[in-house]
């Protein structure tokens, strides 16, 4: 097509000037008639325009040194100091031995959540107490008196009397998302107190079938490390809330396998 087109334009053009330049078609003129034509057309000098002098400036980069943050912008270790005011160590003391002595202790973990000094924490870490005993993060000791406890949420409710250092506030935990970031504070093994760990929420709405034969429902499964002594230490949001209870670990899932990052 193409090929086409050029051959017509070029065959009209022929025609056209064989036409027009045909016999007697115009007057011949003559070179000193072209001469006076063209001396009499105005010319123009065109200029170069020197090129623009580059000045090259040099770029200054200034480091920036951003701080340890968590996802809006806080430090995350403002918001574990304040919240870990209100991290206690609880401690359990049953009588186990002869004549009534108390010679079985067991430490778990709990946080206060008013300022009339109520502490949430797990009931199997003050099953069987005779006497309760909770440890402030500065090392401060205070007895504590057992209200009610629900086995199968495996919650406790204690009371201390006097000031408390700090309290935690509750979230939303229908908010939180496969994905999210928490930060887990606890006892770890009952010695290591105010323990930080950090991790993400790994499923949501699971079910843990319990040592009694009962399932525990709508849990959600992170992977912050927690252990023994952890139980009942506030799983926190980013901004320092509590969206849930740390009450378990799944350490074997069947005889022979070993599992990790299953709280």
């Amino acid at each position: 097509m193409i090929l086409g087109t050029i051959a017509g334009a070029l065959s009209g053009g022929l025609t056209d000037y064989f036409i027009s330049n045909g016999p007697s078609a115009t007057p011949e003129v003559s070179a000193t008639d072209v001469s006076a034509i063209t001396s009499a057309i105005p010319t123009r000098t065109i200029e170069p325009t020197p090129p623009p002098i580059m000045t090259a400036t040099p770029i200054k980069s200034t480091p920036t040194v951003l701080p340890v943050a968590d996802d809006s912008g806080t430090s995350l270790a403002d918001v574990v100091a304040q919240a870990g005011k209100a991290v206690v160590t609880v401690v359990n003391e049953q009588a186990g031995g002869f004549f009534g002595s108390s010679d079985l202790e067991t430490a778990g973990t709990g946080f206060i959540i008013d300022d009339q000094g109520h502490v949430i924490t797990n009931n199997h870490v003050v099953a069987g107490s005779q006497e309760i005993t909770v440890i402030f993060a500065d090392g401060t000791e205070q007895k504590a008196m057992l209200l009610g406890a629900d086995s199968f949420a495996d919650l406790a409710f204690v009371k201390i009397d006097g000031p408390v250092p700090a309290t935690l506030p509750f979230g939303n935990s229908d908010s939180l998302r496969p994905g999210d970031r928490v930060v887990a504070i606890g006892s770890a093994l009952g010695d290591f107190t105010n323990t930080v760990t950090e991790g993400i929420i790994s499923a949501l709405n699971r079910s843990l079938q319990t040592s009694d034969g009962y399932n525990m429902e709508n849990m959600l499964q992170h992977d912050a490390p927690i252990n023994l002594g952890n139980s009942d230490g506030p799983l926190l949001s980013l901004d320092g809330d509590v969206v849930r209870v740390n009450t378990a670990v799944v350490r074997q899932a069947e005889p022979r396998v070993t599992a990790e990052g299953l709280g």
